[in-house]
């Protein structure tokens, strides 16, 4: 949480989740969409059917974190730098389960509404089953055959 990302200037934090990703053992492609932002793009290796999704950038001003014994706060605790704990918790409990066909895909700019981004391995040949993107506290849900939002 304490690398800044407001909109516009996530590349540190792009930067910072390749490193711990590919150190958790992840493929990791970035896909560049203007200068120095890229969406970070993580797999096995294995043709994703499930990918877990949300934004890394934050609005401004940067707030650096801070904790009690109940909460952390600061900017992008809960928009979306905790879900982006979440999830790369949930997909290393699927992968000790034994689950391989999973993704992550963290994307600039959402908080501009501006998000340019392109699976191309899995998505494109419609193999992946399902793609969770949350963004604070509504879960979209899409998948080849429906698509819902649920709060």
């Amino acid at each position: 949480m304490d690398i800044p990302s407001i909109s516009g200037n996530e590349g540190d934090v792009g930067r910072f989740l390749v490193r711990y990703l590919e150190e958790l053992g992840y493929w990791v492609e970035l896909q560049t969409v203007e200068g120095d932002r890229a969406n970070v793009i993580a797999t096995t290796r294995a043709p994703a059917r499930v990918v877990l999704s949300t934004h890394m950038d934050t609005v401004p001003p940067f707030i650096s974190s801070s904790e009690d014994e109940h909460f952390i706060y600061g900017r992008g605790a809960c928009d979306a730098k905790g879900i982006i704990a979440a999830q790369i918790t949930a997909a290393e409990r699927l992968r000790s389960l034994g689950m391989q066909d999973i993704g992550l895909l963290f994307t600039v700019d959402e908080e501009q509404g501006r998000v340019v981004c392109v699976v191309q391995h899995g998505a494109a040949a419609g193999n992946v089953l399902i793609v969770l993107a949350l963004v604070f506290a509504i879960l979209y849900v899409r998948s080849s055959r429906t698509e819902t939002a649920a709060s």
